[in-house]
């Protein structure tokens, strides 16, 4: 019997021969014999079998999670097992497109905050973002505008001084004139809501001649601001809100007459603060049904959805 190889001793009896689910022994691989000479043990434990259970780049469970947006639905799978709640912990188990590329279209605010949070994306290095986010730092700007509408990814690359082209390095300054005083005032923080406004612009071409990119936000039209946060918005010819639509937390009056919007995000009930809502339609464009979260509007005092097609309400 040959003696047992430095590091491979065993803890316990060994398998019966006769068992019927004997437990899988680990192959070696030897590389010793395709060298000259001879030496120390060289053998090596075979990858396929050394694997780990839910390595990023190698195993079921991962492909899955990155295949899956609703977090509903992701949720549930944590809740199977520590194995599956591990592997949905993985940056490889963000939801991906079927060119790769990290896939966040459609997905609600919540949503989109809760992955990002989660995967801690905002800690990340550029290099490991970039590949996270399958776009060159060009791009980056344009497609967490476009695609995701999340503030927090546009806010991480605008202060590592990735180029935008819908917000020219001239009219930055603004950022940090917000929240906690006049639009003159300057800020440590950065202000979310003119993140909100470029975010909107870059996703709705009606806007794009309307809002000039190199313009400062609180110059555009339609738009009314106090002590840096917006609390009006109107007269404006739309297709659609944007996800972020929930940051504009201080906004007190929404007038859209004459739109083409067909749905409201669910972030609508985070404008708690709303005491007039107007979406009078024009044309095709027809509202069928409202969001439940239309409900969290508690200030709302003026509701106008005049030719719309309503054809059912929240109950509550």
């Amino acid at each position: 019997m040959s003696e047992p190889t430095e590091g491979n001793t065993s803890s316990g009896p060994a398998p019966d021969e006769h068992d019927a689910n004997p437990r899988p022994r680990k192959r070696r691989v030897d590389v010793e014999s395709r060298r000259e000479g001879g030496g120390a043990d060289n053998s090596i434990l075979d990858p396929v079998d050394e694997r780990a259970p839910f390595e990023p780049d190698g195993n079921v469970a991962t492909i899955i999670f990155s295949r899956i947006a609703d977090v509903q639905t992701r949720g549930a799978l944590t809740m199977a097992s520590r194995s599956w709640r591990d592997a949905s912990r993985l940056l490889a188990s963000l939801p991906k497109d079927s060119n790769g590329r990290l896939n966040l279209e459609g997905m609600s605010e919540e949503q989109i905050d809760h992955l990002v949070d989660v995967y801690g994306l905002t800690s990340l290095d550029e290099k490991r973002m970039l590949e996270v986010a399958g776009v060159d730092k060009e791009d980056f700007c344009e497609w967490a505008a476009t695609y995701t509408g999340c503030l927090k990814l546009i806010a991480w690359a605008l202060e590592r001084d990735f180029p935008w082209e819908g917000y020219p390095p001239g009219v930055r300054g603004e950022l940090r004139r917000v929240s906690r005083g006049e639009l003159g005032r300057e800020s440590h923080e950065l202000n979310l809501d003119i993140l909100a406004l470029r975010a909107w612009r870059a996703s709705c071409p009606d806007l794009q001649d309307r809002w000039r990119e190199d313009k400062p936000s609180h110059t555009w039209d339609g738009v009314t601001w106090a002590h840096g946060r917006v609390t009006r918005i109107s007269g404006l010819t739309v297709s659609a809100f944007p996800a972020c639509i929930g940051q504009f937390s201080f906004l007190r009056d929404l007038i859209i007459p004459f739109n083409r919007i067909t749905s409201l995000p669910p972030a609508i009930g985070k404008l708690t603060n709303l005491r007039k809502l107007s979406l009078f339609k024009q044309g095709q464009y027809v509202l069928e049904s409202l969001p439940a979260e239309i409900g969290q509007l508690t200030a709302l005092e003026e509701l106008g959805l005049g030719d719309n097609q309503l054809t059912s309400v929240p109950a509550e």
